[in-house]
């Protein structure tokens, strides 16, 4: 099909694409952990496994060979990024409704480009959601079929011996020992993803209640948000991020994260040891690439969008494509609990 410049550029509904991935991904929790990353090389590569700790130096005697240090140990993992696009149709009733209404075209045109727009934005918060919590990613639509292990210890997939929906559940002490269980293989984590579900427990959990008091004894049905994300802090969780909270102004159609989920990772932007958490790596699609579409050289990377001629039946197609993957390259910073689930 070729393209159609009749209403909008492809410039001009590329940026439109761009400005509501944008827009979105500022509002989407997971973006901040995994952010993007222009990859033009359409290559990934990372080491899954890899314990993300320093390579300490030795001192050595004079004259005495320098030993070698590690790269890291872990398995070199490496593929290419998928292709992820949509399109919607201005139908012949539309166009021929329009006849004569440039700008009316345009303007449902630049809409198709920013809701498509979205779409990608939210499929790529639903893959890293994933990522971040299973260690892995799975791909299996529109043709597609890959299975992605970023190779975090099995270790760090965990329930608690007693389900946090439990009278004598003791969720304070379990993260202690997740946050002491990660610290021993990678960096500390600083924050926590959590399902609501999660944080209405937490708030009658009686052990939290107690320590948000001070006291043992004589105590509330529950305490605040507020108080519980204070009795965390203390242990070094200083970001306590309720996602269905941020979550509540979408509607997906489906949960981001299941009911019961608890993750441990590094704060946004934070150094993990060994580098970074990771990222979502843009690709540059086809169409940019294309002369005669007029992506500039330099902003080629990310999604494009374009209108596109079709003739059987006459009508346009609106098309938003990229190359893109979240990657975590830091698995082992991470853990993640189904903390309604009872461990053995």
């Amino acid at each position: 099909m070729p393209l159609n410049t009749d209403y909008r550029s492809a410039v001009e509904l590329t940026a439109a694409a761009r400005a509501a991935v944008a827009a979105v991904s500022n509002a989407l929790p997971l973006s901040a952990y995994l952010p993007n990353r222009e990859n033009p090389s359409l290559n990934f590569e990372f080491e899954a496994g890899a314990k993300s700790l320093v390579d300490v130096a030795e001192f050595r005697a004079f004259d005495t060979e320098a030993p070698y240090g590690r790269t890291g140990g872990g398995i070199r993992k490496s593929g290419k990024l998928p292709p992820i696009s949509r399109k919607l149709p201005v139908s012949e009733l539309a166009e021929l409704q329009l006849s004569g209404q440039t700008e009316a075209i345009g303007a449902r045109l630049d809409r198709y480009a920013e809701d498509l727009g979205r779409g990608v934005a939210f499929r790529l918060e639903l893959a890293r959601a994933e990522a971040l919590r299973t260690g892995k990613l799975v791909l299996s639509e529109n043709g597609l079929t890959a299975s992605i292990d970023f190779g975090r210890d099995p270790s760090l997939t965990v329930v608690p011996s007693v389900p946090w929906t439990a009278a004598n559940a003791t969720p304070v002490d379990d993260v202690i020992g997740w946050i002491q269980r990660v610290a021993a293989i990678s960096t500390a984590p600083t924050a926590a993803l959590l399902t609501l579900d999660v944080m209405e427990t937490l708030s009658k959990n009686e052990q939290v209640i107690g320590q948000a008091l001070g006291r043992t004894s004589n105590l509330p049905g529950r305490v605040s948000y507020d108080d519980v994300r204070g009795v965390f802090a203390q242990y070094g969780l200083t970001q306590f991020t309720v996602v269905d909270q941020a979550y509540s102004g979408f509607d997906l159609g489906r949960p981001v994260f299941p009911a019961g989920t608890f993750v441990l990772l590094p704060s946004p932007g934070s150094s993990v040891a060994g580098g970074s958490l990771g990222a979502t790596d843009l690709g540059i699609p086809a169409e940019s690439l294309q002369p005669s579409y007029g992506i500039p050289e330099g902003e080629r990377a990310g999604i494009f969008a374009g209108a596109f001629s079709r003739e059987d039946p006459q009508g346009l197609d609106v098309l938003v494509s990229g190359i893109a993957l979240p990657i975590v390259e830091r698995a082992n910073a991470t853990l993640s609990a189904a903390v309604t689930v009872s461990g053995s």
